[in-house]
């Protein structure tokens, strides 16, 4: 074995040493600290409200729009957007508040 081959082997033999006295944070206390949020762009085939729905049941609190997104079926051609109408602006809120989001 060569001097570069063994001070790789010692370096690896280091940092599995290392890993396995590393600390694995909780959900708890790695969630007090951060504030994970969903791209509603991660559902692109889907309305937004859909969206708020996939991600309310995967337990995440905060979406960020992305413009273009239609807003619901119910809604016709509605998009998410910075002229939406007060009307589509309330149903979109009322929905974020009902799934527990922001």
């Amino acid at each position: 074995m060569n001097m570069r081959e063994r001070s790789g082997a010692i370096l690896l033999l280091l940092c599995l040493t290392a890993s396995a006295y590393a600390k694995v944070a909780t959900v708890q206390e790695w969630d007090a600290d951060w504030k994970l949020t969903m791209q509603a762009y991660t559902f692109n085939h889907f309305t937004f409200f859909e969206a708020v729905d996939k991600t309310a049941s995967l337990g995440l609190r905060y979406i960020e729009a992305y413009p273009g997104q239609k807003l619901s079926a119910e809604l016709g051609d509605a998009a998410f957007h910075h002229n939406m109408s007060q009307a589509e602006r309330q149903a979109a809120i009322r929905k974020l508040q009902s799934a527990g989001g922001r």
